[in-house]
C-alpha cells in the first residue's frame, strides 16, 4: 500500500494490486511517464486511492480490472488494456482513449461527480463498450466517440460539436448543450438509438441529427434543437 503520496517517473509498470495505506482515499499517487504507463492490478481495491494523475508527454495502459480513486485525472493518451471499471468522484480524460485492439475492450466509469470525455474516444480502436453509470454527470467534449455499445446512464452535457458512432446508442438520461444553441449532435447508429429523456430541455442543441441506418427511439418527451 502507498504510505506516503508518490510520483512515479519514466516506464513505471504496476503488476501488483496498489492501495491506500490504512486509510482510504488519504493517498495521491502521480504518474510521469515518457513512455508507457502500465496499470496490471487492481489499483485501490481494498483502499482506494485519494487521487490518481498521469501528465502528458507519454501514455497510459490500463490492463487493471478496477481502477478506484476519488480523484482521476489522465492528461495522456489512454489504452484500454482489459475490460475495466473506473470508480470515482471525478474522472477526467483530457486526451485520447482507446482499446488496445479494436472492439475488444468495455469500458466503465461510475463517477458520482463529474465524468470529462476532452479527447476522441474509439476513434483510433474502437471500445466494444462504454457505460457511464446514473450518479453525476458526463461532460462530451470530444469531437468522436465509437463503441460497438455506447449507454450514458447519467445526464449528458455536450461541452463540443459530437459524433457519436456505434451499433446501439443509448442515452438513458437528459442531453443537453453547454450553452444554448452552440452544441450539435450527431448519433450514427446501425442499430438502436435511444434518447430516455428531454433534449435539449436546459441547453437546446443547435442541432440534433441521427443517421439512415436503424432506428430511433425517443422516450423522454421533448426535443428541443434549433
Amino acid at each position: 500500500g502507498l504510505m506516503n503520496d508518490w510520483d512515479f517517473a519514466y516506464k513505471p509498470l504496476v503488476t501488483g494490486a496498489l492501495n491506500a495505506d490504512l486509510v482510504a482515499a488519504n493517498r495521491a499517487l502521480t504518474v510521469t511517464a515518457s513512455g508507457v504507463g502500465t496499470f496490471t492490478g487492481a489499483v485501490g481495491a481494498t483502499a482506494k486511492l485519494g487521487s490518481i494523475t498521469t501528465t502528458t508527454g507519454g501514455s497510459t495502459l490500463i490492463k487493471a480490472p478496477t481502477v478506484s480513486a476519488t480523484t482521476q485525472t489522465y492528461n495522456d493518451a489512454v489504452s484500454v488494456g482489459a475490460n475495466t471499471a473506473l470508480t470515482g468522484a471525478n474522472v477526467t480524460f483530457n486526451s485520447t482513449v482507446d482499446g488496445d485492439t479494436a472492439s475488444t475492450r468495455n469500458l466503465t466509469v461510475n463517477a458520482s461527480g463529474t465524468t470529462t470525455f476532452a479527447g476522441s474516444v474509439g476513434a483510433t480502436k474502437k471500445l466494444l463498450g462504454l457505460t457511464t453509470d446514473s450518479s453525476g454527470t458526463t461532460t462530451i467534449s470530444a469531437s468522436a466517440v465509437q463503441a460497438t455499445t455506447a449507454t450514458f446512464n447519467d445526464p449528458v452535457t455536450l461541452g463540443a460539436n459530437a459524433t457519436v458512432t456505434g451499433t446501439t446508442v443509448n442515452f438513458a438520461n437528459t442531453v443537453d448543450g453547454d450553452a444554448a444553441d452552440a452544441r450539435t449532435l450527431t448519433v450514427t447508429a446501425s442499430g438502436n438509438t435511444t434518447f430516455g429523456a428531454v433534449v435539449g430541455g436546459t441547453g437546446a442543441l443547435q442541432a440534433l441529427t441521427t443517421d439512415s441506418a436503424g432506428t430511433t427511439l425517443l422516450n423522454g418527451g421533448t426535443v428541443t434543437a434549433t
